[in-house]
């Protein structure tokens, strides 16, 4: 088949949405919508495309609807943060440096049409923590809870991620690349 060398916007109007923008979180046509700093970007196994735009993760389904799924909102600066989507389930998974957690959202929740906030993680179902206690490891902690639960596990700098064809997901997290394994388990990728 032939490569098509065409470029063309999926979401955006081409103006940056204001600072304080009320309508942001409502759904919408993605070609009406204006986004203010687009950070990141993944796609789903059922065609979806999962925008990261500061304070909100939209998701575009293939009607070209777009859709804010989580609000990252915090009394911080805009940080970067990473996703990516599960091969084997669908799920998101998004590494969020401010917290030093890796968060899930089970693939029946991202087309909920509602709205979650940091807040409702672990209290919603198909909301959760996946990696990470909330706090960064210290630098006289040799193993940052490797070979433990993930869930309990202290993470440096959780950074990018990508999920493996069986499930294991692969962090980079500050100077180590960490792999969690369908077990729950993290350890320190070494090949």
């Amino acid at each position: 088949l032939p490569i098509s060398k065409i470029i063309q916007s999926v979401v955006g109007t081409g103006s940056q949405a204001p600072e304080k923008c009320s309508s942001c979180a409502k759904s919408r046509r993605a070609e009406q919508a204006s986004l203010r700093a687009p950070c990141t970007v993944t796609t789903g196994d059922d065609g979806s495309v999962y925008v990261g735009d500061y304070p909100y993760i939209y998701r575009l389904d293939s009607n070209s609807n777009l859709t804010a799924i989580l609000d990252l909102s915090l009394q911080l600066p805009a940080y970067a943060y990473y996703m990516a989507v599960s091969p084997v389930n669908g799920d998101l998974y998004i590494s969020y440096m401010p917290l030093f957690q890796v968060i899930r959202i089970k693939k029946s929740r991202l087309s909920s049409g509602r709205l979650f906030t940091l807040s409702d993680i672990g209290k919603v179902d198909g909301l959760s923590v996946f990696a990470g206690v909330g706090q960064s490891c210290r630098p006289w902690d040799q193993t940052c809870g490797d070979t433990g639960l993930a869930i309990n596990a202290h993470l440096i700098h959780p950074k990018g991620l990508a999920i493996g064809p069986r499930g294991t997901v692969y962090l980079a997290d500050g100077k180590l690349i960490r792999q969690i394994g369908n077990d729950g388990i993290i350890a320190t990728f070494t090949s």
